[in-house]
């Protein structure tokens, strides 16, 4: 059993032998990294005066462990992210840290390749236009960069093209009262001293609300309210027939009876057929304000 512990421990140990991760791993010091960058979006948890959004956030790294000698029959194996060479790419946005869960292993192929699949819940500043609620479309910006390394140290590029990036919703989670409309993405590089020049990615994220929530909830208070005060009067009147039936018979025969439930289910069924007339009026009050706004 020792032997075959000392065999399974072994060859990470001499597979990163002479490996520092304090430094960009290249064999040549004039080559730049590449670092291809993807971002899929899970959910919208809430918009608000600080909006999170949970989204997930997939960044590969192009020849980082170029000293990496795998064997020839291993493709790829996991190693700790501890242990391999992370570039500082910041979200400009990032306003608070969110309850990201932690990724303790990066995947590294045999040709230098480390691929870091990492999920991000982050809050970010979204600028918000609330002139044409409900019918308002909100973009949520997040820009990728560099804080220390310049072009020539990596470069930003996208992991899949803009246009898949921009119609994909594989793995949106509709549960809320925002829909994600698309993500577009530009890239572009920028000096700050007419010296060095960084990269940038920025991705625009937009959401726009989903009508149905709230006609749904205005129609529900609405008819709730009318048929809530509808009862009363009803109560009041089944009240007050009952005692006059009870002053002038006290027998209360069949006939009367009768003409107590008629008279009940008559007043029950004008008033909830005028709450539904109401509430048909306002689907079509909406129905025309959605046709003048279109």
């Amino acid at each position: 059993m020792i032997l075959m512990l000392k065999r399974c421990v072994l060859p990470p140990l001499y597979l990163s032998a002479g490996y520092k991760k304090g430094v960009r791993p290249v064999r040549n010091w004039r080559n730049c990294t590449m670092v291809a960058i993807d971002l899929m979006v899970y959910s919208i948890l809430s918009v608000g005066s600080r909006p999170p959004a949970l989204s997930r956030i997939i960044v590969q790294y192009a020849e980082i462990v170029c000293s990496l000698c795998l064997p020839y029959d291993v493709n790829q194996m996991s190693v700790p992210i501890a242990n391999v060479w992370v570039p500082d790419i910041l979200i400009n946005e990032f306003v608070d840290v969110g309850k990201s869960q932690d990724i303790p292993y990066v995947y590294v192929t045999h040709y230098g390749l480390v691929r870091n699949y990492k999920p991000i819940q982050l809050v970010t500043a979204c600028t918000l236009n609330i002139y044409n609620f409900p019918f308002d479309i909100q973009n949520c910006s997040l820009t990728f960069q560099s804080w220390l390394h310049t072009l020539n140290d990596f470069d930003l590029k996208l992991m899949r093209s803009a246009e898949e990036l921009k119609v994909d919703k594989s793995v949106f989670m509709n549960q809320g009262e925002w829909e994600l409309l698309h993500v577009l993405s530009k890239y572009k590089s920028f000096s700050l001293d007419n010296i060095d020049s960084y990269a940038e990615m920025k991705f625009n994220v937009s959401i726009y609300n989903i009508i149905i929530h709230y006609l749904l909830f205005i129609y529900g208070n609405v008819y709730n309210f009318l048929l809530i005060t509808a009862l009363f009067p009803i109560i009041h009147e089944i009240s007050s027939i009952r005692g006059i039936l009870e002053k002038k018979d006290k027998c209360r025969d069949i006939a009367k009876e009768w003409l107590l439930v008629g008279y009940v289910l008559d007043v029950l069924l004008f008033r909830v057929y005028l709450v539904a007339m109401l509430a048909y009026s306002i689907t079509l009050g909406s129905l025309w304000s959605m046709c003048q706004y279109a």
